[in-house]
């Protein structure tokens, strides 16, 4: 969860809180709802399990924030970013 947390601060930096948001949807309900619902009922029927169920959720989402950031145009986001704060080229 940690992991997450410092990930998405980058993304949200750049300005793509809507991805944030849905990696978020996708990883809870495609990731550690089913996750839970699996382990608990087909492995143990423990807070262990539960635990699990929620790492691995989390596991989805740390892998989708990374592609989010490694498969970043850069150089977009900064100019953005350049505009967003009003910096000038010097000229």
């Amino acid at each position: 969860m940690n992991l997450a947390v410092g990930i998405e601060a980058i993304p949200i930096s750049m300005g793509r809180t809507d991805s944030v948001f849905y990696c978020g949807l996708l990883a809870s309900w495609l990731g550690q709802v089913p996750g839970v619902l699996l382990l608990t009922k087909y492995w143990r029927n423990d807070l262990f399990a539960l635990y699990s169920g929620i790492a691995g959720g989390y596991c989805v989402l740390v892998f989708l924030y990374a592609y989010i950031v490694l498969n970043s145009d850069w150089k977009k986001y900064s100019e953005i970013a350049r505009k967003r704060v009003e910096v000038s080229d010097g000229n």
